[in-house]
C-alpha cells in the first residue's frame, strides 16, 4: 500500500527520499522535511528516530516558548534582581507541566524507564527562579532550616567561579552542598583549592579523568566522614555522617 506524504499529501514513490516520524508514524518527503541531506544521511545511517515538528510541541514541553518567555524565565546575575520595580516579575507559570513521555512509538527503553520502580509516571515539577530562594516564604530557606543542594559541577576548579556566583544569587546558606562530576583526581587533590566561605572542603576524588564527588559541609555542623562506605575503585561514594543540632 503506497504512502501520502504527510505534507503535500501526495503520494511517496518507492525511489523518492523520504522519512518516517516515530511520534505519528506518518510519512514524509525529504523535501517537505527540514531535514537537510547529511542529516538525513546520518539518521539512515544509524537508524535513529526522528520526529515531525507538528509533534514535537506535544513530546517536548518547552518547544513553544517565546524568546520572550524564555527571557523571562531566566535569570542573569549581571542584570538588576527581580526584586527590582524595573523587571517584572518572573511569568514561571507560563513553564508547561513536564510529563515523562513514555508512549513514542511504542519504544520498550522508554516504557521501561522505571528502573528503581519509585519514580512516578506523571513528574510534575515546580519552577524556582534565583529570585525565588531570597524572596519566598514558602520555600522557607533561613539560616535555621537544614537544607541540601545538589550541583552537577563537571569540574569544580573550571566551574568554581560561577558555583560560587550561582550561591551568592540564591542568597541561601545550604546546610550541605553535594558536588558530583568534581573532576578532582587522587594525585591532584592536594594542590587543589576549594575554598568557599562558611563551608568546609571533603572530596572523594577519582583516579579517572571524570567523575568525583564532595560535599561542601557549613561550618556550624559536626560531620565526619564514613570511610566504611566511601569508595574510589569502581566509582566514587562519598558519606558522611551528621549530628544535626535541635
Amino acid at each position: 500500500m503506497p504512502f501520502k506524504c504527510k505534507i503535500c499529501t501526495t503520494t511517496i514513490r518507492s525511489n523518492s527520499k523520504c522519512i518516517q516520524c516515530a511520534a505519528c508514524a506518518l510519512w514524509l518527503h525529504l523535501k517537505c522535511s527540514p531535514l537537510s541531506i547529511k542529516d538525513y544521511s546520518r539518521l539512515l545511517k544509524f537508524n535513529d528516530r526522528w520526529i515531525c515538528l507538528s509533534c514535537r510541541p506535544n513530546i517536548f514541553p518547552f518547544k513553544n516558548l517565546s524568546l520572550e518567555e524564555l527571557i523571562q524565565l531566566s535569570y542573569n546575575s549581571n542584570t538588576s534582581c527581580l526584586c527590582s520595580s524595573r523587571i517584572s516579575k518572573s511569568k514561571l507559570s507560563l513553564l508547561p507541566c513536564f510529563d515523562v513521555m513514555t508512549s513514542i512509538n511504542n519504544n520498550p527503553n522508554l516504557l521501561n524507564f522505571d528502573i528503581d520502580q519509585n519514580f512516578s509516571t506523571l513528574t510534575n515539577f515546580d519552577y524556582y527562579s534565583p529570585h525565588d530562594f531570597h524572596s519566598s516564604i514558602p520555600l522557607n530557606c533561613n539560616t535555621k532550616s537544614f537544607s541540601i543542594f545538589h550541583l552537577n559541577i563537571r569540574s569544580l576548579s573550571a566551574n568554581f567561579d560561577f558555583f560560587n556566583q550561582l550561591l551568592c544569587d540564591l542568597g541561601v546558606l545550604f546546610s550541605i552542598i553535594g558536588i558530583t562530576e568534581t573532576k578532582i583526581k587522587v594525585d591532584s587533590f592536594s594542590t587543589f583549592n576549594a575554598d568557599l566561605r562558611g563551608y568546609n572542603f571533603i572530596s572523594q576524588p577519582s583516579i579517572s579523568n571524570a567523575g568525583g564527588v564532595g560535599f561542601f559541609v557549613k561550618n556550624r555542623l559536626n560531620y565526619f566522614k564514613r570511610e566504611d562506605l566511601c569508595s574510589e575503585t569502581y566509582f566514587e561514594s562519598l558519606f558522611i555522617e551528621i549530628d544535626i543540632p535541635h
